[in-house]
């Protein structure tokens, strides 16, 4: 219940994305937990909607490995992201929010991820989303990237 008002919060906020606009790498600030990134420190994301409809994710672990994730990407139904990888493995997330293709949310009823095309977010703009996105049922899981803001990253070594 908690997912559709936090989705019905935003859907009326956000028209059909720009392809061309959000491809490009986005900097992970905050997720929530997921098996795929358990030991990842600082990520992000590059989207080619334009020439070859590719996702990579990138994600770097406290002990300097990196770990590398390519597949399939599309913009449907004017705000969701459908992606596929290693051919069977089909995710659909909506951009839930989107600030001048600076900063996202991309989420669905179990994962979110807080995007930021610079490394460093401004703190009153993470605030903000963060302010948006507290109905998500696992809002309180957060996990803070090593790019989100200081007194952010501290909270989650406690």
């Amino acid at each position: 219940m908690k997912f559709i008002v936090f989705l019905l919060l935003v859907l009326n906020t956000l028209s059909a994305v720009d392809k061309e606009k959000f491809s490009g790498r986005w900097y992970e600030i905050a997720r929530t937990p997921n098996k795929y990134q358990k030991e990842c420190t600082k990520s992000y994301v590059e989207y080619d909607f334009v020439n070859k409809n590719k996702v990579k994710n990138i994600c770097q672990t406290k002990d300097n490995e990196t770990n590398k994730y390519k597949g399939h990407a599309s913009l449907v139904d004017k705000d969701y992201l459908k992606l596929r990888y290693y051919l069977i493995f089909t995710v659909k997330y909506k951009i839930t929010y989107l600030n001048d293709y600076k900063t996202a949310v991309v989420a669905d009823d179990k994962y979110l991820w807080i995007l930021s095309r610079e490394k460093n977010i401004n703190e009153t703009e993470l605030e903000k989303i963060l302010n948006i996105i507290k109905d998500h049922k696992n809002f309180s899981k957060l996990i803070f990237s090593d790019y989100a803001p200081i007194k952010y990253t501290k909270k989650k070594n406690k």
